[in-house]
């Protein structure tokens, strides 16, 4: 059984995950409609990039600002959107941020991490089964994708009690990342009190 202090290191374990992943461009082909980021013009490039330090930076408000400006320019490309959408979460404006992911979706519906942060939402809503469907199409889309096999992990653990499953996406997370002891730990320990 869980202990509110936790939960509550769990949560930010998650959002501590996801937030470092996010602000990149990596975590397979948003879509092949997306036209890349490798389509920006360099001055476009420099600009994302200041918006991708202002994430890291946790000044999210600044670089929603200049995420804005750029997708006034270029629409097209999905990991703009899904930098806005983060930087929305991040303020914790997470109506912005789910209005925006469903955007995300209805045009680049291949894009695994837009699943992701729609999963993430969707916790937060108490909506624990469609949590689970974001996970499991992002999952499909890029099935290495190291944040979604977490965050399906900690949904099957935390929210849904279904520790198997939980079990076995832990250790699909924990092959792909170099180290995470205390995820490792935590496995060990679930694995465990599973064969009492």
């Amino acid at each position: 059984m869980f202990v509110k202090s936790e939960w509550k290191f769990w949560i930010w374990v998650v959002l501590v995950t996801l937030l470092s992943a996010c602000g990149t461009t990596g975590g397979g082909a948003p879509s092949k409609k997306s036209a890349g980021v490798e389509s920006l013009t360099p001055a476009q490039s420099v600009r994302l990039q200041e918006a991708l330090t202002r994430l890291d930076q946790q000044d999210p408000k600044t670089a929603e600002n200049l995420l804005d400006a750029l997708l006034r320019e270029r629409t097209d490309v999905a990991e703009l959107w899904l930098n806005l959408a983060l930087s929305q979460y991040q303020q914790n404006n997470f109506a912005a941020a789910d209005k925006t992911v469903s955007r995300i979706l209805t045009n680049f519906p291949q894009t695994a991490q837009a699943h992701n942060l729609a999963g993430l939402l969707a916790v937060g809503n108490g909506e624990f089964k469609k949590a689970e469907q974001h996970y499991e199409n992002a999952l499909k889309i890029f099935p290495s994708y190291a944040n979604a096999l977490y965050n399906m992990a900690l949904l099957q653990d935390i929210y849904l009690q279904n520790t198997v499953l939980a079990v076995d996406y832990y250790k699909r997370y924990l092959a792909l990342v170099e180290t995470d002891e205390a995820t490792k730990a935590w496995v060990d320990n679930l694995a465990q009190t599973r064969g009492r």
